[in-house]
């Protein structure tokens, strides 16, 4: 059932992170681009509360498999209280592959200002690499 509710503040946010886009070559560790949100103003997460971690890791997978230029390296966590507290938000945003999808939204125009809250998201969430 798709998950229309309200993003409590004490929720875990799972970001998919993929190689090119989000990883440092060398490292092979997330980098802000991670966080950066489309042309739309929004950042797709994953509701962790109420989807497993399993199911978190085949949702970004089957992306992979989809986007051949995708490859997908892990998770990025965060607590949707941080990230309302740099003045954005989560809407729930379910769709068809993934009925706990939400997205972060009320990004600033300005780019810098988006790099920046990307700098801070990625300092307060936690990786973990696919196993």
């Amino acid at each position: 059932m798709k998950n229309y509710s309200p993003v409590e503040d004490k929720e875990l946010l799972a970001r998919h992170i993929y190689f090119p886009l989000h990883t440092n070559k060398k490292s092979g560790l997330p980098k802000w681009q991670a966080f950066k949100p489309t042309k739309g103003g929004e950042t797709s997460v994953t509701r962790q509360d109420y989807t497993s971690v399993a199911e978190v890791f085949r949702l970004g997978r089957n992306r992979a498999r989809r986007n051949t230029f995708l490859v997908f390296q892990g998770k990025a966590d965060i607590v949707a209280k941080d990230v309302r507290s740099k003045a954005l938000d989560i809407k729930p945003a379910p769709n068809n592959d993934d009925h706990n999808h939400a997205d972060i939204v009320c990004w600033p125009a300005e780019k810098e200002e988006q790099m920046d809250l990307c700098k801070q998201l990625l300092l307060k969430s936690t990786f973990t690499k696919d196993h």
